[in-house]
């Protein structure tokens, strides 16, 4: 049943209807999903990010009363 209830999921039924169909819930089929992706699908390596530091700067547009956030 827990099979049958990722395999609907994934056809892209909603949680509820797939509890409805199999008479379970939805929080069960929820439980079912997250589990089967917990076990089959890794998680990437978190890789270091950049640091990027941004400053603002006004632009105006066509004349000095229309300033806009760059």
């Amino acid at each position: 049943m827990k099979q049958a209830a990722v395999t609907l999921y994934g056809f892209g039924l909603s949680l509820t209807a797939v509890g409805r169909l199999l008479g379970s819930c939805a929080q069960s089929v929820m439980q079912w999903v997250c589990a089967y992706g917990d076990r089959n699908c890794p998680k990437p390596e978190v890789e270091p990010m950049p640091i990027i530091e941004i400053d603002e700067m006004w632009h105006y547009l066509q004349r000095k009363t229309n300033r806009v956030w760059i």
